[in-house]
Protein backbone atom coordinates (compact mmCIF):
# COMPACT_ATOMS: atom_id res chain seq x y z
CA UNK A 1 0.00 0.00 0.00
CA UNK A 2 0.74 3.57 -0.72
CA UNK A 3 0.45 6.48 1.49
CA UNK A 4 -2.44 7.72 -0.44
CA UNK A 5 -4.52 4.98 -0.53
CA UNK A 6 -3.89 4.50 2.94
CA UNK A 7 -4.98 8.03 3.82
CA UNK A 8 -7.85 7.28 1.48
CA UNK A 9 -8.95 4.09 3.50
CA UNK A 10 -8.42 6.38 7.39
CA UNK A 11 -10.50 8.70 5.96
CA UNK A 12 -13.41 6.48 4.74
CA UNK A 13 -13.15 3.99 7.32
CA UNK A 14 -11.66 1.43 5.80
CA UNK A 15 -14.26 1.42 2.97
CA UNK A 16 -11.83 3.13 -0.29
CA UNK A 17 -13.45 6.02 -2.33
CA UNK A 18 -15.91 5.68 -5.38
CA UNK A 19 -14.09 7.55 -7.74
CA UNK A 20 -10.66 8.22 -8.13
CA UNK A 21 -9.37 10.96 -11.12
CA UNK A 22 -6.00 10.89 -12.12
CA UNK A 23 -4.82 13.35 -14.40
CA UNK A 24 -0.76 11.74 -14.34
CA UNK A 25 -1.16 8.44 -14.58
CA UNK A 26 2.25 7.39 -13.21
CA UNK A 27 2.71 3.32 -12.37
CA UNK A 28 2.77 5.38 -9.07
CA UNK A 29 -0.30 6.82 -8.99
CA UNK A 30 -2.12 4.27 -10.86
CA UNK A 31 -1.40 1.68 -8.41
CA UNK A 32 -2.29 3.69 -5.42
CA UNK A 33 -5.00 4.79 -7.09
CA UNK A 34 -6.72 1.13 -7.76
CA UNK A 35 -6.14 0.08 -4.35
CA UNK A 36 -7.86 2.92 -2.93
CA UNK A 37 -11.05 1.87 -4.70
CA UNK A 38 -14.50 0.89 -2.37
CA UNK A 39 -16.17 -1.79 -4.08
CA UNK A 40 -17.98 -0.70 -7.54
CA UNK A 41 -15.18 2.33 -7.45
CA UNK A 42 -14.32 3.33 -10.52
CA UNK A 43 -10.67 4.95 -11.18
CA UNK A 44 -10.80 7.97 -14.40
CA UNK A 45 -8.00 8.49 -16.51
CA UNK A 46 -7.55 11.61 -18.15
CA UNK A 47 -3.92 12.20 -18.98
CA UNK A 48 -0.90 9.98 -19.19
CA UNK A 49 2.78 10.09 -18.34
CA UNK A 50 5.05 9.05 -20.57
CA UNK A 51 6.28 5.89 -19.66
CA UNK A 52 2.73 4.92 -17.57
CA UNK A 53 2.66 1.50 -17.21
CA UNK A 54 0.93 -1.00 -15.26
CA UNK A 55 -1.21 -4.17 -14.22
CA UNK A 56 -4.01 -5.03 -12.27
CA UNK A 57 -5.54 -7.88 -10.76
CA UNK A 58 -8.27 -8.92 -13.22
CA UNK A 59 -9.80 -10.66 -10.08
CA UNK A 60 -9.73 -7.68 -7.86
CA UNK A 61 -11.52 -6.10 -10.63
CA UNK A 62 -14.44 -8.41 -10.86
CA UNK A 63 -14.73 -9.59 -7.38
CA UNK A 64 -14.63 -5.66 -6.28
CA UNK A 65 -16.40 -4.27 -10.14
CA UNK A 66 -14.05 -1.93 -10.11
CA UNK A 67 -13.84 0.23 -13.49
CA UNK A 68 -11.31 1.94 -15.17
CA UNK A 69 -12.25 4.52 -17.71
CA UNK A 70 -9.85 6.98 -20.05
CA UNK A 71 -11.04 9.86 -21.49
CA UNK A 72 -8.68 12.34 -24.02
CA UNK A 73 -10.68 15.21 -23.28
CA UNK A 74 -12.84 16.54 -21.20
CA UNK A 75 -15.70 20.00 -21.79
CA UNK A 76 -15.33 23.11 -20.30
CA UNK A 77 -18.45 22.19 -18.76
CA UNK A 78 -17.17 19.05 -17.61
CA UNK A 79 -13.80 21.17 -15.84
CA UNK A 80 -16.82 23.61 -14.15
CA UNK A 81 -19.19 20.56 -12.76
CA UNK A 82 -15.82 19.19 -11.58
CA UNK A 83 -14.99 22.48 -10.07
CA UNK A 84 -18.63 23.01 -8.08
CA UNK A 85 -18.21 19.27 -6.58
CA UNK A 86 -15.37 20.31 -5.19
CA UNK A 87 -16.60 23.49 -4.04
CA UNK A 88 -19.85 21.74 -2.18
CA UNK A 89 -17.10 19.72 -0.45
CA UNK A 90 -18.03 16.29 -2.49
CA UNK A 91 -14.58 16.03 -3.21
CA UNK A 92 -11.43 16.73 -1.97
CA UNK A 93 -8.85 17.11 -3.80
CA UNK A 94 -5.69 16.57 -2.49
CA UNK A 95 -2.76 19.28 -2.62
CA UNK A 96 0.30 18.37 -0.69
CA UNK A 97 2.88 21.19 -1.72
CA UNK A 98 2.65 24.37 -2.90
CA UNK A 99 5.31 25.72 -4.92
CA UNK A 100 6.07 29.72 -5.86
CA UNK A 101 6.14 29.69 -9.71
CA UNK A 102 10.11 30.36 -9.76
CA UNK A 103 10.40 26.73 -8.03
CA UNK A 104 8.32 24.73 -10.89
CA UNK A 105 11.48 22.77 -12.34
CA UNK A 106 11.89 21.51 -8.33
CA UNK A 107 8.29 20.89 -8.39
CA UNK A 108 8.64 18.47 -11.94
CA UNK A 109 11.52 17.06 -10.48
CA UNK A 110 9.72 15.82 -7.69
CA UNK A 111 6.45 14.41 -9.84
CA UNK A 112 9.16 13.16 -12.19
CA UNK A 113 11.00 10.87 -9.48
CA UNK A 114 7.69 10.01 -8.33
CA UNK A 115 8.15 11.70 -4.72
CA UNK A 116 5.15 13.86 -4.57
CA UNK A 117 1.34 12.64 -2.92
CA UNK A 118 -1.32 14.03 -4.39
CA UNK A 119 -1.29 17.15 -6.41
CA UNK A 120 1.31 19.99 -6.33
CA UNK A 121 0.69 23.34 -7.21
CA UNK A 122 2.02 26.21 -8.74
CA UNK A 123 1.25 29.81 -6.98
CA UNK A 124 1.76 32.99 -8.12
Amino acid sequence: MTPIDVEARRLTDGRGVDVVVDFVATPVTLRAAVDALAPGGRLAILGVHRDSRFSVDPQRMVSGELSILGSRYVTRQDIVDSLELVRRGHVRPIVSRTFALEDAEHAHALLQQGAAIGRLALVM
